[in-house]
């Protein structure tokens, strides 16, 4: 298996041979030809995160996300919504996930607190039926801190979850 280690910021990334890659913009070098040559060439997605303006100064926002791989022209090249960030930064979840519906297969789903969901205010209701009503089918990822433990915190947001698509 080939790894490629690549150094963004302060931050370390591998990026694994047929993996998806997600990774945090920091410059726009690394949005460039390089790493868009790599994904097309292992036909190997490239996620860009939007991520708050507390943690970075590119690509707080889908939008600018999207903007970043726009001009690259491939189809591996992928963006990655976060309900926490969205949170920070969007005025409207719904309105930035239906304008870039096309841009995005996988969503982070974390609270506004930065816990996992269910320990906090975002109201997952309403964004997986909005997402059903897109006929939305991507992935989700449960990230956050950890508030109890990590069993027992990821059991309380997955009651959560199923009670939610329980009743969609």
């Amino acid at each position: 298996m080939k790894i490629l280690l690549l150094v963004i910021g302060i931050y370390l990334f591998q990026l694994l041979t047929k993996k998806s890659i997600i990774y945090t913009v920091y410059t726009k070098y690394f949005t460039g030809s390089k790493l868009s040559e790599y994904s097309y060439n292992y036909q190997v997605p490239l996620i860009v995160e939007a991520t708050n303006r507390y943690e970075t100064s590119l690509a707080n926002t889908v939008e600018e996300a999207v903007e970043l791989i726009k001009g690259l022209d491939s189809p591996y090249l992928r963006v990655l919504p976060d309900t926490y960030h969205m949170n920070i930064e969007e005025i409207n979840f719904s309105e930035t996930l239906f304008k870039y519906f096309n841009y995005f297969d996988s969503l982070h789903l974390s609270d506004n607190n930065r816990f996992y969901p269910g320990y906090g205010s975002i109201d997952f209701y309403s964004l997986f039926r909005f997402l059903k009503c897109l006929n939305y089918k991507g992935t989700f990822a449960i990230e956050g801190n950890i508030k109890n433990n990590f069993e027992s915190d990821l059991k309380v947001s997955l009651d959560m979850i199923k009670s939610i698509v329980s009743r969609l």
